[in-house]
């Protein structure tokens, strides 16, 4: 077990942790340290603060405690099966942040570093309602004892209470946000005096504890336990990550979206989301994604995020980028499918209804002409083949075209099947 001695060390302890931690002999440490007149600051969610105190048995002048606004917390194993998901589609991981500012800031995005072809990359998972985060904002995965907490009231167990300060542009106060500011609530006098010690050299603004309540609910209030807690883990038992995300507790359209205006709003303000909103009427509907996989570089890179219309009658054009999840025509490795057997692509329309296709000699063919395709970035290395395409059929490819799984293996895509027109590839 290790703890900080010196200010010196306690920054690699520091960032949010949406996990069950392991006390293990954590208590016993600090008593041992406190008999010692040591000055000790313990800090954990306001549950772990009860149960040092109850361990303790006696109030000691040199101790200071730090609770966390806790929403509750999803048990070890639940992420442990996360991250087995994450590695079978990435590699081993080295290195897991379940908030990662570096690219965009507040938003609750998480990225984790893992090793692939011996060497090491990094991912960025921004899409919060198709991961981990999913059940954790909406408050599916928590531990039982989470959705009856005692301590999820005005009168707080520790010191000092602190969490982000959603809601901090009501105040109108001129700060920026993007990286997030913290809300730190003073409990006692004991907290008090340590806040008065602490506080040089930082910025430090009066807020309004009404205001923060309203957006950090889990201030005062209990999450609600749903339904879908009562089979959640037996899913677990019983299957994959994978499965538990695309076929039981795959979020609806509606949830997607609230999920990414409230990150909008959270990092940029309620401006930014108009103009968002109004790009997305310019263009019927509109939904962000994030790229998975190599197959469409240059143009479109691993973790990069994209915009799809939905609204696609009549506006499909060979040269287009789409998405679709198909039923493939031929044996595909079960790594790349999703539930019932599907694959979920994004490739460019090369060839459309009615079309004939042919590749020969590495170059392509459509209707006995050859295409121009600029976005290649290598010359094209591949088997001969010829397609008539039928009414409801369109041939696609990726652009990494030597490292490509696309028509050329797995078959036609059909237009039922087709679900969205890239905006921005």
């Amino acid at each position: 077990m290790e703890y900080a001695k010196t200010y010196l060390t306690y920054p690699c302890f520091g960032g949010s942790k949406y996990v069950q931690s392991e006390i293990g002999a954590t208590y016993a440490v600090v008593e041992k340290e406190l008999k010692s007149f040591k000055k000790v600051l313990f800090v954990g969610t306001p549950c772990q603060v009860a149960g040092l105190k109850s361990y303790l048995l006696k109030e000691y002048d040199n101790l200071y405690t730090m609770d966390i606004i806790c929403h509750g917390v999803p048990s070890l194993l639940f992420f442990k099966k996360y991250l087995q998901y994450i590695e079978s589609k990435l590699g081993k991981i080295q290195k897991f942040k379940f908030r990662d500012k570096s690219k965009y800031g507040i938003q609750c995005v998480s990225s984790c570093s893992y090793v692939h072809k011996g060497n090491l990359h990094t991912k960025i998972h921004n899409d919060n309602t198709l991961n981990y985060y999913y059940f954790y904002m909406f408050g599916d995965s928590y531990r039982e004892c989470c959705y009856n907490c005692k301590y999820t009231n005005p009168n707080r167990i520790s010191d000092i209470t602190i969490g982000d300060y959603w809601g901090i542009e009501k105040e109108n106060i001129k700060i920026q946000t993007n990286k997030g500011v913290t809300a730190v609530i003073i409990n006692t006098e004991k907290g008090e005096k340590l806040f008065n010690i602490v506080k040089e050299g930082n910025e430090i603004y009066p807020g309004n504890y009404n205001n923060l309540k309203l957006i950090n609910t889990a201030l005062t209030s209990q999450v609600k336990r749903k339904k879908t807690r009562d089979t959640i883990y037996q899913e677990l038992t019983n299957s994959n990550f994978n499965y538990l995300i695309n076929h039981r507790y795959k979020p609806s359209t509606l949830q997607y979206i609230k999920g990414k205006i409230k990150g909008i709003v959270r990092a940029y303000g309620f401006p930014i989301l108009f103009g968002i909103i109004f790009a997305c009427v310019l263009v019927y509907f509109v939904r962000p994604s994030q790229i998975e996989g190599e197959s469409m570089e240059p143009t479109l890179k691993d973790g990069q995020l994209i915009f799809c219309s939905a609204a696609l009658k009549g506006r499909i054009e060979k040269g287009d980028i789409i998405t679709a999840i198909i039923s493939p025509k031929a044996n595909v490795p079960k790594k790349y499918l999703i539930e019932d057997g599907k694959l979920n692509i994004i490739k460019r329309v090369i060839g459309a209804p009615g079309d004939t296709l042919e590749i020969l000699d590495n170059a392509v063919y459509v209707n006995h002409k050859q295409i121009e395709e600029p976005y290649l970035n290598e010359p094209m290395k591949t088997r001969d083949c010829i397609c008539k395409l039928k009414e409801d059929e369109w041939f696609v490819m990726g652009d990494n075209r030597n490292h490509s799984l696309d028509s050329r293996a797995f078959g036609v895509v059909r237009t039922e099947e087709i679900r969205n027109l890239v905006l921005n590839g």
